[in-house]
């Protein structure tokens, strides 16, 4: 049986992508483990109710005091991610560790024998490489453009530049890399080379009918996002619709 290792920076309830992958390879018979970060108590319910009837184990790096690991290591985690990110903010160092405990994450991955590790987000995506520059078989979801996407209110505080080099060598070097639409693929692919991404998306298929109600009611388009807020792309979306001749709804969740 093959031995998978995911990695994620957050609990699975808030990583949908990563959950998902995890609960396909297990069910199709893969000896899956995920390693995950604890940093949001009210998540941690939540994630034990997905992991009920999972078919697959997790292993968590704290950033909560508490559970597993000691308060000494968790504060000591905490402050390096906070020294890091002032460091990027103030004196401009591509401070890996502003990306989240990239080093607990690298230490307890390398402990997990694996015959394929799949990284997902910023901080895994360096763990990824440095296991593959350690011989490790390793791919990569890019499930955002982190060192483009990413809210004005975090870049000041992200090392972009290294962002961009882990991003560059992701996708050029991993066993093999998805995303999560095509446009992304293709933007991956012309500002940095190599492969193209394959392409997961997120988004369920079209419905051959979207119509859900008596004939005359106006068409729902429906918005769907994990987080809701400036720059996620609604602005651009409502001002669109608001070109539309014909009557319809807008549904946001």
């Amino acid at each position: 049986m093959a031995r998978i290792l995911i990695i994620t920076s957050g609990p699975l309830s808030r990583n949908p992508r990563p959950f998902k992958e995890a609960v396909t390879l297990g069910r199709a018979g893969y000896d899956v483990t995920v390693l995950a970060v604890r940093h949001l108590g009210a998540a941690e319910q939540l994630d034990l109710e997905l992991l009920r009837d999972a078919p697959f184990r997790r292993e968590v790096i704290d950033l909560l005091p508490g559970f597993t690991d000691s308060r000494a290591a968790v504060f000591l985690r905490r402050l390096r991610i906070w020294a890091a990110r002032r460091a990027v903010a103030h004196l401009r160092r591509p401070a890996v560790h502003a990306l989240g405990p990239a080093g607990a994450l690298l230490r307890r991955a390398t402990a997990i024998p694996a015959d394929l590790t799949i990284v997902h987000n910023e901080a895994p995506h360096w763990v990824g490489l440095r296991l593959l520059r350690a011989g490790r078989r390793v791919a990569a979801d890019l499930e955002d453009w982190h060192s483009e996407d990413l809210l004005p209110d975090v870049r000041r505080d992200r090392p972009l530049p290294l962002l961009r080099r882990i991003e560059r060598a992701v996708v050029r070097e991993m066993a093999y890399v998805t995303t999560t639409s095509h446009a992304l693929a293709a933007a991956l692919q012309e500002r940095y080379g190599g492969p193209r991404a394959a392409v997961i998306s997120n988004a369920p298929p079209l419905q051959p009918d979207p119509r859900h109600g008596p004939p005359g009611d106006p068409p729902a388009f429906f918005w769907f996002s994990q987080t809701l807020g400036p720059g996620r792309g609604v602005e651009e979306f409502i001002r669109a619709w608001t070109l539309t001749k014909r009557r319809s709804r807008l549904v946001l969740l």
